[in-house]
């Protein structure tokens, strides 16, 4: 196997600027697409992509996304962990046994460009819930159509149009709307929200130009609307450990980082024993960094969603209702 810092024919020398900086979504939706296009030619990929050649192609000749070394390999690095938690969980039974739960909602936030709907194996009554700019998702539709692309059998895909790069970049509504629900345990996958590659004297700035105070603010959308014990996992910005680990916490979610860290670091090595050991709601993956890292992430939700917390209300002012006419009933 390669060393995981080696990079894919086409990409440039590491030290070429990282091409994050400046990108709309849909420039970094292409960059993502490109570099999954590239591994999947590699003699032992790690990821295999069929569509993402077409979806990179759809760049203008003189804007192709080339990036870096170290960007490529963590696009890599990211796509791969994610695929393999995710599978972990859908080929897993009643893996969440307190809400009768399998994850068969499933909300993939960030990249329009995300063929994940396509090219995984969802278990039958899967809705899987793409969550992204509009501009990528009508390229991604017309582009994934003509390659013959679908969900499995019985798997249903909704697309929710959303601007994550507004002040207050909640989805709730859109995502409600397009039939998500609150009271259902659900897996989350985020990526396409971070600036792989970047270092703290760059903080606070992501491929969709969020801030890191917006970043946060996601997360805390994601917690009010998953269920109890939902899984959330993805990438973070370049950060040190506690950091990730308050930034997780502060929206109620509980687990794993796993740190990125340039082409040093052999990610092609490393990445599938990290996804295989990484468990929703397991403990820290080893001593804490001390300096900024591009963060992965594997957690559970441990707060009720405001749907659950709805029913739980209502619930509660039914009993305290029967209480008082109990009551009246023996004076």
């Amino acid at each position: 196997m390669e060393a995981c810092g080696s990079t894919a024919e086409g990409a440039s020398d590491a030290s070429s600027p990282s091409t994050t900086q400046g990108h709309r979504p849909l420039d970094f939706s292409r960059e993502i697409a490109w570099c999954r296009a590239q591994e999947a030619s590699q003699a032992s990929p790690l990821v295999v992509d069929p569509y993402a050649e077409a979806l990179a192609a759809t760049a203008p000749q003189n804007k192709r996304p080339v990036p870096d070394a170290a960007t490529y390999a963590q696009h890599v690095a990211a796509t791969k962990y994610i695929d393999e938690v995710l599978i972990n969980v859908m080929d897993a039974t009643s893996v969440n046994t307190i809400n009768e739960g399998d994850y068969r909602q499933v909300v993939l936030l960030g990249d329009g460009f995300d063929t994940r709907p396509f090219r995984l194996l969802w278990p039958q009554g899967t809705v899987i819930f793409l969550v992204a700019p509009s501009e990528c998702h009508e390229l991604a539709e017309a582009v994934l159509k003509q390659a013959g692309a679908k969900v499995p059998r019985g798997c249903l895909l909704r697309r929710v149009n959303t601007d994550l790069k507004r002040p207050d970049p909640s989805f709730a509504t859109e995502l409600l709307a397009a039939g998500f629900r609150g009271d259902r345990v659900s897996a989350w996958a985020l990526q396409g929200l971070s600036p792989l590659g970047l270092r703290s004297s760059q903080l606070g700035l992501s491929a969709l130009g969020l801030r890191t105070s917006q970043l946060a603010s996601l997360l805390v959308d994601v917690s009010s609307l998953a269920a109890f014990h939902s899984l959330v996992l993805g990438e973070l910005p370049a950060m040190e450990r506690s950091d990730a680990d308050n930034l997780l916490a502060d929206a109620g979610l509980l687990g794993t980082t796993v740190p990125l860290d340039g082409p040093k670091t052999s990610f092609r090595q490393c990445i599938a024993s990290e996804a295989g050991a990484s468990d929703a709601g397991g403990a820290g993956s080893g001593a804490s960094a001390p300096h900024a890292h591009v963060w992965l992430f594997s957690t559970q939700q441990m707060r009720l969603s405001d749907a659950q917390m709805s029913t739980h209300r209502a619930y509660s002012e039914e009993f305290e209702g029967l209480d008082e006419d109990f009551m009246d009933n023996v004076s």
